[in-house]
């Protein structure tokens, strides 16, 4: 009863920060909050001057409002809501010898790629991206901007002006966003804090529609703030149900990040209903804090699903991970994975927290990465091996993180296999090339099990670069490494740095699934001298890479449209494929089987391709 009653007065009491208390399961009702709306207008506002583009130089807007509809593509395609998950737990077919197909002449293509310029300054960039139907959303320290999928920009503005702005306080910063496939809507979070006061918020925006150009609802900012310590490398996800944000509670004294700083708590979580926040209502949410991993130890680097498709087995709307390092045994990470419960008055009813764990082994040590032309080292982790970002598709979760690989490291995709209450790892792999380090490490699945994992890369022979890699659901890795950006200078000043000057670098780089095509859009930095010589020598680039879909007239087998499985028709690659996708065929003669409906590119991988009618 007195636990319920210290609820109720925080709930009333706004302005007060959380109370201590240490009943790690026990959630509690921290507040209700109403939105404001940005709407179109406010937004052009707000993107009159585009620093970006010219600090002088009022730019016209040149937006027409379009009606708040989703392609018909992307509807018939079945994205429009998450379905209810099947009765039995999903199985593939058998697969083929992987000998016996293999698409030796294409590789996946980036064909739109284009510069996004901040103007902030910030060191780190933090880069994050999303992609709905028509628009792409970046996001990244002091800035958001909207790009239409040619790559024209359609609205800049700062963080702040879009979240809020609070006299001599930081200023908003640690931007996520990510888009629901389910609601068809963009969701924006980042933080701010005053040192001074010892006052953290996030604050989080939904846009109105799947176009983020006609408005968000902001939610904020809500004070995160325990016991002299606040958040910090937060996370954005959702599930079917709910809006989820994470973070490391960080003292303020020091804003030291280490788990073994952290004076009184650990992490936190926060459950939003979904519904309210899309309808832009006010919005009651429930709070976990000192969520802690087994033995009460602490854990570092929570995330929070971005949860595609609806879990099977137990009733959980979303899931959270976090990291614990073990000592015995030795280089082990302890992952936790809790599965979120809601009940159904949620969300007058509490949510729940169920942790199941499982141990990876990771290299000991992580070293920060060399580059050319001088002798400072980028920063490549901040917390030890830590993921970045976590996918949940088909009973899948899909995790990146930065493991060390001999004398440099490399990019280590870790993939969970989930049927609630049962999780266990069903495959990681390591991508590196042995020479180069692989920095910050992101990845993205598509609704076909595609994968893309971008990343940055630095060594003694290159600066500092974005770059990618793809793969299918059968294919034995990843295939080859190829370029966003190259890296054009060294990072800092090589006529004081040392060799003991490390420079920060990252601390994410962005991929999303583009919800129309399932191809992949990705956003992060390279090295280009700006003229500072301080660590902030870095650009901001954008790149998509199209799905892509196999066809082979000879093979025989289970078909599924992938490399080792690639289908035998075009009929069947054009049912499957989607607008805009590449349909990779090997040579022969195909029947189109009428008309050819859907706007694809077909590319013949080896010999001659013909199509009759």
């Amino acid at each position: 009863m007195r636990r319920l009653a210290a609820a109720v007065l925080l709930a009333a009491t706004l302005a007060a920060p959380l109370a201590r208390a240490q009943d790690t399961g026990a959630p509690r009702v921290q507040r209700t909050v109403s939105p404001r709306l940005v709407g179109e207008i406010e937004m052009r506002q707000l993107a009159l001057f585009d620093p970006a583009r010219n600090p002088f130089k009022v730019r016209a807007p040149g937006y027409k409002p379009r009606p708040a509809n989703d392609s018909p593509e992307y509807a018939e395609r079945g994205f429009r809501s998450l379905v209810p998950p099947p009765a039995s737990v999903p199985t593939d077919g058998p697969l083929a010898p992987q000998s016996a197909q293999t698409f030796y002449n294409y590789q996946p293509r980036m064909t739109t790629n284009f510069s996004v310029r901040d103007t902030g300054g910030w060191v780190p960039g933090d880069c994050t991206i999303a992609a709905g139907p028509t628009y792409v959303v970046v996001a990244f320290n002091s800035s958001v901007a909207i790009y239409d999928k040619a790559g024209t920009q359609t609205w800049f503005s700062s963080l702040d002006g879009l979240l809020g702005a609070t006299a001599g306080w930081k200023g908003h910063f640690d931007p996520k966003v990510v888009y629901d496939e389910g609601s068809n809507r963009f969701y924006l979070m980042a933080l701010d804090l005053d040192l001074a006061t010892r006052t953290s918020v996030w604050s989080v925006a939904v846009s109105v529609s799947s176009d983020p150009n006609q408005g968000w609802y902001v939610y904020g900012q809500m004070a995160n703030q325990w016991d002299g310590e606040g958040v910090d490398y937060e996370d954005l996800g959702f599930g079917p149900r709910a809006i989820y944000l994470t973070g490391n509670y960080i003292s303020f004294s020091d804003w030291a990040a280490l788990p073994g700083f952290v004076a009184n708590h650990t992490n936190a979580l926060w459950v939003m209903d979904k519904a309210a926040m899309l309808a832009g209502q006010a919005v009651s949410f429930w709070t976990f804090g000192d969520v802690a991993g087994e033995s009460s130890q602490p854990v570092f680097q929570t995330r929070v699903a971005q949860v595609h498709t609806v879990p099977f087995g137990g009733a959980v709307d979303g899931f959270m991970t976090g990291w614990q390092s073990m000592v015995n045994p030795a280089n082990t990470m302890r992952v936790s994975v809790w599965g979120i419960g809601l009940p159904g008055n949620f969300p007058t009813g509490a949510p729940t927290l169920d942790r199941r764990t499982v141990d990876t082994t990771v290299p000991a040590g992580f070293p920060n990465a060399q580059q050319s032309g001088g002798p400072a080292r980028l920063q490549g982790d901040n917390l030890g091996s830590a993921q970045l970002s976590l996918y949940f598709r088909g009973n899948t979760l899909t995790m990146p993180l930065p493991v060390g690989s001999g004398s440099v490291s490399a990019a280590r995709v870790l993939h969970l296999s989930v049927v609630w209450p049962t999780v266990s790892i069903a495959w990681q792999t390591d991508y590196g090339d042995g020479t180069n380090y692989h920095l910050w490490p992101n990845v993205a699945v598509n609704a076909r099990g595609q994968h893309a994992l971008v990343y940055g890369r630095s060594g003694t022979g290159e600066f500092a670069n974005f770059r990618w890699a793809t793969r299918t659901t059968d294919d034995p890795g990843f295939g080859a490494s190829q370029l966003v950006r190259a890296g054009q200078d060294y990072v800092g000043n090589p006529l004081t740095d040392t060799g003991a000057t490390l420079h920060r670098w990252g601390d994410y780089s962005g991929v999303a699934v583009d919800p129309v095509s399932q191809g992949f859009w990705m956003f992060g930095m390279y090295a280009m001298d700006r003229g500072s010589d301080d660590g902030t020598d870095f650009e901001f680039w954008c790149g998509y890479v199209p799905r892509a879909v196999y066809v082979d007239l000879s093979y025989v087998g289970s078909e599924v449209g992938t490399t080792q499985r690639p289908f035998n028709t075009l009929g069947e690659a054009l049912n499957e494929s989607f607008n805009g996708n590449d349909v990779v065929m090997k040579a022969g003669s195909y029947s189109a089987g009428g008309i050819l409906s859907r706007p694809v590119t077909i590319l013949a991988d080896g010999g001659t391709v013909v199509i009759v009618p």
